[in-house]
């Protein structure tokens, strides 16, 4: 088993996080869902749609910090998907200030018709903490974790264009399969909605 992180969650591999998932939701919606491996294979067949649509060949795997650390480039990464985005006529732009997470705007700046992507470099900074403090030891900083930030902006911006929304959950964990798989990440984008710590 590949061990990145001293906490079983960041070991774990997406079916056991999907279950983690499935029991935080509501007695309704897991009774619409039917049950983890049906949540699980919905997500993974949308994920792959919108990797077909986009276009976005998938990154290598990666499956230890030793391969974290010799084969990550964040720098790599972020500039492929933001050619990408451009490719979509949409601009990126990191926001140092800004607290609130991720957001769309209509523009960048005044002069430009096209769109915009904001990533919160603040908030990549809080997720980062927040996964050391959870025993990840691929040691996370803000500038690997902007990649991951922008490929789920994109998995919207591909939905949009497939059009003909599933419900908005198989959407929420599709765009985090889709960001897993476009990277190569060892680890699944999903622990950070279950882990209950919060960096101060």
């Amino acid at each position: 088993m590949r061990v990145i992180g001293s906490t079983p969650i960041w070991n774990e591999p997406f079916g056991e996080l999907v279950l983690r998932w499935f029991h935080r939701q509501s007695p309704e919606l897991r009774e619409r869902i039917g049950g983890p491996a049906e949540a699980q294979l919905r997500v993974e067949r949308r994920a792959a749609r919108l990797m077909e649509l986009a276009g976005i060949a998938p990154a290598r795997a990666l499956s230890s910090p030793r391969e974290w650390e010799t084969r990550w480039n964040a720098r790599a990464q972020w500039d492929r998907l933001v050619a990408h985005a451009d490719r979509r006529g949409w601009d990126v732009v990191i926001d140092p200030d800004d607290t609130r997470g991720l957001r769309w705007t209509a523009t960048a700046l005044a002069e430009s018709d096209r769109k915009t992507i904001l990533v919160a470099d603040q908030a990549l900074e809080v997720l980062a903490a927040q996964a050391s403090l959870s025993g990840c030891l691929l040691g996370l900083r803000a500038e690997d974790l902007a990649p991951l930030a922008l490929a789920i902006q994109l998995y919207g911006i591909e939905a949009a264009r497939l059009g003909n929304p599933p419900q908005e959950w198989v959407d929420e964990l599709g765009a985090l399969e889709f960001t897993r798989r476009v990277l190569g990440l060892p680890f699944h984008p999903l622990v950070f909605q279950l882990l209950d710590n919060k960096p101060e």
